[in-house]
């Protein structure tokens, strides 16, 4: 005798939830950096005299570790490595940037490291990109179905609409709103760390001053403010170039490799 299956009219039907498959885009630079230095160690063999080694079979582990950690605590599916090139295109716009970091010493296997990085780990890495640059663009292009999240201590990010996570455990979303509110901030206070200096005499609590005053869009409070020290616009602009983290499908061609510097829009 045959049986089939029936289900009772008006039970409730399980559908199942397609939960969007996570990806993190990884700082690597910070991350590579933050490990390497961690595995220096000093030794002082008395007499003045000190010597600094560091062991690579200390760093290789010590990274893996910290990329398993990201990827169990917020849950991710997948990991993306986020790197810089060789080449910079703001250089060529203003040829001092990152030009303080030139002598300052470097962790003693950051190469090396990153070298095994890039052979073992999927990475993400351009040229004439910073590592910023590589993780606002590919942050832009998630869909339904593929949730890209931004893991970096790097105040840049908070410059670019993304979901952020900064310690590695938590995500927050920055908005448009935000992002672009951050950015008409470093286009007026610059960023040291970078070596450019912004609008001079504009600090933190000044720039905010400008900017909550603006009639809705930022751009224009911020080219007068520049033109109150005789500057020009050109100068706000060579400024906001340096500041601008590229997210835009249009601000990078991945095959011409060709960069579109940042012109002024309505920045609100």
């Amino acid at each position: 005798m045959q049986t089939s299956e029936t289900t009772t009219v008006g039970a409730p039907v399980e559908v199942p939830i397609n939960k969007p498959s996570r990806t993190l885009l990884i700082d690597g630079d910070i991350t590579l950096y933050q490990i390497a230095s961690k595995v220096e160690v000093a030794t002082d063999w008395g007499e003045g005299m000190w010597t600094l080694h560091s062991d690579l079979k200390q760093g290789i582990p010590a990274f893996d570790k910290q990329i398993e950690k990201y990827i169990e605590d917020l849950e991710a599916d997948s990991v993306k490595i986020c790197l810089t090139g060789r080449a910079n295109f703001r250089k060529d716009i203003f040829p001092e940037y990152k030009l303080n970091r030139v002598a300052k010493r470097k962790p003693l296997i950051l190469q090396v490291l990153r070298e095994y990085v890039e052979e073992k780990y999927d990475c993400l890495c351009e040229n004439a990109l910073e590592a910023d640059d590589i993780m606002g663009l590919y942050s832009q292009q998630c869909t339904n179905t593929d949730e890209r999240i931004i893991v970096s201590i790097d105040k840049d990010m908070r410059t670019i609409p993304c979901k952020l996570s900064v310690d590695g455990e938590e995500i927050i979303n920055v908005s448009s709103q935000e992002a672009n509110y951050n950015f008409a901030l470093q286009c007026l206070t610059g960023d040291s760390t970078d070596n450019f200096s912004g609008c001079p005499g504009v600090g933190p609590a000044k720039a905010r001053q400008i900017l909550e005053s603006a009639d809705n869009f930022y751009w224009p409070a911020i080219v007068k403010a520049y033109e109150k020290v005789d500057l020009t616009e050109d100068d706000a602009i060579q400024q906001a170039r340096m500041a601008y983290i590229l997210r835009l499908p249009k601000d990078y061609n991945f095959e011409t490799k060709e960069v579109r510097r940042w012109t002024p829009y309505k920045i609100k």
